[in-house]
């Protein structure tokens, strides 16, 4: 879990967009890692379940669809889910609604037209959007990937899946201490 579940949507809307903004992923917990994670690759009844969840933000992306003529802002989760259409200021608008909603994990991408002066304009004077692409998490621990590794997927379910011990891992150091700390109490790091 260490890109957006929609890389590939913001980097097919970003192609030839010399102009990015973002509002930056809002950071969440490694149990919350582990949530998000088992809502991503669990059943569809479970994808379903997390759609809103307040743990479970989505990576919206805003853009200039070309063939339609008109702004988008939208994300990926259990298909594709479009929040506004229309003018670059009600997508942005929305985008801001649903920042501020604060789901954990939440981010937006937006990548105004290249000739689009007044949504440049815009991005610039809005207080919470920041220019460029959104950098590395530096809130992103080892913590947050080994809970990842902790949740079981449901089109795999014979893979090994680390386990999940929160006061051991709130107690390690590093994955390796947490790994030793778990080789102890359970007698195996996987299940």
């Amino acid at each position: 879990m260490t890109g957006h579940p929609c890389a590939l949507d913001i980097q097919r809307y970003s192609i030839g967009m010399t102009k990015q903004f973002h509002l930056p992923e809002i950071p969440f917990s490694p149990i919350d890692a582990l949530n998000r994670r088992a809502a991503a690759v669990g059943s569809p009844r479970y994808v379903d379940g997390a759609h809103h969840a307040n743990y479970n933000g989505h990576a919206l992306v805003l853009w200039w669809n070309s063939y339609r003529k008109y702004y988008i802002l939208e994300y990926t989760w259990n298909g594709r889910q479009v929040i506004c259409r229309g003018s670059f200021e009600d997508c942005l608008r929305a985008a801001l609604r649903e920042y501020e909603r604060g789901a954990l994990g939440t981010s937006v991408t937006i990548s105004p037209r290249e000739d689009d002066a007044e949504a440049i304009a815009l991005c610039e004077q809005t207080p919470k959007v920041q220019s460029g692409r959104e950098g590395k998490r530096e809130w992103w621990t080892w913590r947050h990937e080994a809970a990842c590794e902790s949740a079981r997927d449901y089109a795999l379910p014979g893979r090994m899946t680390m386990l999940f011990d929160w006061p051991l891992m709130q107690a390690a150091e590093s994955r390796e201490a947490y790994e030793a700390a778990l080789r102890e109490k359970h007698g195996r790091v996987y299940t």
